[in-house]
């Protein structure tokens, strides 16, 4: 098999006999879709407090202080590229609303029959539209929920469906652990056949023994894929005047002997509200995946005080997460002792 039919068979949609026997349509949809999470291995589902943590874990929205956009791009392989983008908007104490959409484009590609003739280009085009909530439910869990509209065209023909996401976190001390679950229900009808879509389950933990410093791991269950064990790490280097850079790197498994050895890394930068970041991840003979994304923060803070600080473990001193407790009453405000009658 050659390198682009290889991909081909990793990326499109499954023909009808195909789909019987257990291919899924979609596929597309198992990638990373930024390079911050792509470049610690993926491990994201319980280490995401951004916007494109939505894409992993949608309770994640429930962490993000401010107003978010991002948008990112991934470079695939061989002229293939996945855009992705999404929104995060808190709305008070508790409630978050987020959208997202995650777009595959494949580039023009040859069509040879059974005889090896070759036919006219044709090109592959595939999207998952999504919004959904998170709600902080006490006691540091974070709940959140999502519905995707799918679609996809493929040389003239194309089909549509539905599928859902769902997602936990919890947040104690320097902790996090996640679960989270994406795409289930969800099938794409084509004309009288149906296919379903890769079901992704994800649990795992973060832990940031340092302000500056995140450790994630993760397991994966990545559709009709096998289990799939991830680990990352980052590196927060402030600089002063609202600056701060990034190391990460991570570690996938999964892969074989023709997809490289399932490592990645990447850097990142912030300066005020604006974050830029980039990851490469090789796949060996396939070659490599460069991923770059921008993400603005604006808006008023969440009450009260979300002032985000991407070194911080938890945003803040005293994260908006915890319970709040009131404050013990100062002697001062005592009232007068009533004169004796």
């Amino acid at each position: 098999m050659t390198i682009l039919a290889a991909i081909i068979a990793l990326l499109l949609p499954a023909a009808p006999a195909a789909a019987k026997s257990g291919v899924e349509a979609m596929p597309f949809l198992k990638l990373d879709a930024g390079p911050r999470p792509a470049s610690m291995g993926g491990a994201y589902c319980a280490s995401g407090d951004d916007a494109v943590a939505v894409f992993y874990n949608p309770a994640s929205a429930g962490l993000v202080g401010r107003h978010e956009a991002y948008l990112g791009h991934n470079e695939w392989l061989e002229g293939m590229r996945v855009e992705s983008g999404s929104y995060v908007h808190p709305h008070g104490y508790r409630l978050t609303f987020f959208g997202s959409l995650n777009a595959l484009f494949s580039g023009a590609m040859r069509k040879y029959d059974a005889l090896g003739t070759r036919l006219e280009d044709f090109d592959a085009r595939e999207y998952a539209l999504a919004g959904g909530a998170a709600y902080y439910l006490g006691a540091g869990f974070h709940f959140g929920a999502a519905v995707k509209l799918l679609n996809q065209s493929v040389g003239g023909s194309g089909g549509a469906g539905w599928a859902g996401d769902a997602g936990l976190l919890k947040k104690w001390d320097r902790w996090t652990a996640g679960a989270s679950v994406s795409n289930f229900g969800g099938k794409i009808s084509v004309g009288s056949e149906s296919f379903e879509v890769p079901l992704i389950l994800r649990a795992g933990a973060a832990f940031r023994p340092l302000d500056k410093v995140t450790i994630a791991g993760e397991g994966v269950k990545n559709g009709e894929a096998g289990f799939e064990g991830a680990l990352g790490g980052e590196l927060a280097l402030p600089s002063g005047a609202g600056q701060v850079f990034f190391i990460r790197a991570g570690l996938r498994s999964g892969r074989d002997e023709n997809t490289g050895p399932g490592v990645s890394a990447g850097l990142g930068m912030r300066t005020g509200p604006l974050g830029l970041d980039y990851s490469f991840s090789p796949y060996g003979d396939l070659g490599g995946a460069h991923r770059l994304s921008l993400s603005f923060l604006f808006g008023a803070r969440r009450p009260p005080d979300l002032a985000k600080k991407p070194y911080a473990p938890a945003r803040d001193a005293r994260p908006y997460w915890s319970e709040e407790k009131p404050a013990p009453r100062s002697p001062s405000s005592r009232p007068a002792d009533r004169p004796a009658s």
